[in-house]
């Protein structure tokens, strides 16, 4: 009957994988998930006046950006939108604003990395046009026309390069400087001088260096989107090449190449914010990721099991794709945890509590999870050791633990918030039930096996939950549960067959080496 049910479960699931892949055209390429970012601007501050402006630039899209949903939240301020393309502006106009003051601009974006081939033979004298005249200008911190740049164009380049050569080594010149944390605008003089700068200053020596050349360039600036709340923009270069705009970021190393995760917000050195003079302002940005369908899944062929079909279902139910992903992938969670348990023979307080840590830990990432999940377990230890001393039944006590692991949770959430450490924020999302219920198993365990044996189980539930984690969390794994949900079929027989497992685990092979060793001699 095993054997039965084992092979109907793998003809199933190969046979869907295989109607996907061979007649809908499923591919990698296809299923892959994009990466986006929610971003979040926070303008804040607090002014005695009554009459004050605050001014950010904001993101258009492009060939390789989209921006989307976007809101505002504008306190006591009148908003204006000005300016239009990379020069886009919110303006927030406050007539009658006194005392405490906070405006938010919030958005999500998808984009795409992009990399681009110059030609090696293509001449200075063949790239620019009477158009682009602006961007072979002098600015007051991009000073062409300085005899230091001119005498560092000699240097670094030399006589009769092409396009490529000039970018080329002008760029490495200026890769090999030391970066500098930013503090305010550093000119191209001021970056040549120091032999190192931030951002801004290597981008402007790098546009200085071309401009002298010959070749349009410009600064351009943005965000290096991660999850994180942070107080930086990023400032990079592009230049003008076979009809090209080319981005070119010599502080993070990369030439004739953008990432997905950089953000173009305005072009031309401009400042990203400004406000009225005198007044207490403080800006950051607050970024989340999350994943969305492939742009690319119209290509699939029109069936009732086309996947651009499934995300629209899911869609209504009004559950992100995120969640939808780490619902897919618990069973390999659970998996993973069941083969350590009955194969390595690791134990854990609970069979399958690895995975569902594993799963929440997917918001906070892996470190600040098993940090909090500890946290939150010996905390909760001393308080119920003190509950103990009161004679309480026992589930009025689950009960009071309960509350305490909630409150608890809240008090991490609101300190990491307070102390900038955005991940650890989101240890809400925990699984606040299977915390007590695992509080009151370490308990015991220390009562009845001891403090040591307590912390050795501890441990290996922290190492389960670390592989788990590794497993749930891979993008391979994620798309392909996405793109064929029938793979938790495989899961299932890969479970019956570990349900059958008859073998001495892993850790029994150690535990009676020696007995095993003499048997064989």
């Amino acid at each position: 009957m095993f054997k039965w049910i084992f092979s109907l479960l793998l003809i199933l699931a190969s046979s869907l994988i295989g109607y996907k892949v061979f007649y809908l055209g499923y591919t990698p390429e296809l299923m892959l998930p994009e990466k986006g970012y929610r971003v979040r601007y926070i303008l804040s501050g607090e002014s005695d006046k009554t009459n004050i402006n605050l001014k950010a630039y904001i993101p258009t899209e492009d060939f390789r950006q989209r921006i989307f949903d976007e809101t505002f939240a504008n306190d006591r301020f009148a908003l204006q939108i000005d300016g239009e393309g990379f020069l886009r502006q919110a303006v927030w106009a406050g007539a009658e604003v006194e005392g405490p003051f906070k405006v938010e601009y919030r958005f999500s974006v998808l984009a795409k990395a992009v990399s681009w081939n110059i030609d090696p033979s293509l001449a200075v004298s063949e790239n620019s046009t009477q158009d682009l005249e602006l961007y072979l200008q002098e600015t007051d911190l991009i000073q062409v026309q300085s005899p230091q740049i001119a005498e560092l164009l000699k240097q670094v380049v030399g006589p009769q390069a092409n396009v490529l050569e000039i970018v080329k080594k002008s760029y490495d010149h200026i890769v090999a400087y030391e970066t500098l944390a930013f503090k305010g605008s550093t000119s191209a003089l001021t970056a040549l001088a120091l032999g190192k700068a931030s951002c801004n200053g290597k981008s402007r020596l790098l546009v200085a260096l071309l401009r002298r050349a010959g070749i349009p360039a410009r600064v351009v600036g943005g965000l290096v989107m991660e999850d994180d709340r942070k107080r930086t923009s990023h400032q990079w270069v592009e230049v003008f090449i076979q009809g090209h705009w080319v981005s070119f970021d010599p502080t993070n190393k990369h030439f004739a190449s953008i990432p997905y995760n950089y953000l173009k917000i305005y072009e031309s050195d401009q400042v990203l914010f400004s406000h009225t003079s005198d007044i207490a302002f403080d800006w950051s940005f607050n970024i989340n990721s999350f994943v969305a369908p492939s742009a690319n899944l119209h290509r699939l062929k029109e069936t009732e099991l086309n996947a651009l079909d499934l995300f629209k279902w899911l869609d209504k139910t009004g559950v992100p794709l995120g969640i939808i992903n780490i619902l897919l992938v618990i069973p390999i969670g659970a998996l993973v945890a069941t083969f350590f348990r009955n194969v390595v023979g690791l134990q854990s307080f609970g069979t399958f509590l690895p995975a569902l840590i594993a799963a929440a830990a997917q918001e906070t990432g892996v470190w600040w999870g098993l940090l909090g999940f500890t946290s939150v377990i010996l905390v909760l230890s001393v308080i119920r050791a003190a509950f103990e001393k009161l004679d309480l039944l026992h589930t009025p006590k689950l009960s009071a633990m309960l509350t305490v692991v909630v409150i608890l949770l809240l008090m991490f959430s609101v300190l990491s918030v307070k102390f900038n450490f955005t991940d650890l924020s989101r240890l809400t999302l925990f699984p606040i039930a299977i915390l007590t219920l695992t509080t009151e198993r370490f308990s015991l365990t220390i009562e009845e096996k001891g403090l040591f044996k307590a912390f050795l189980i501890l441990f290996q539930t922290l190492v389960v939950t670390a592989i788990c984690y590794a497993f749930m969390s891979n993008l391979f794994l994620q798309t392909a549960f996405l793109a064929f949900p029938e793979l938790t079929l495989f899961v299932i027989a890969l479970n019956l067959w570990l349900g059958r497992w008859m073998g001495l685990r892993v850790s029994e092979l150690w535990r009676f080496r020696r007995i095993l060793l003499k048997s064989t001699t």
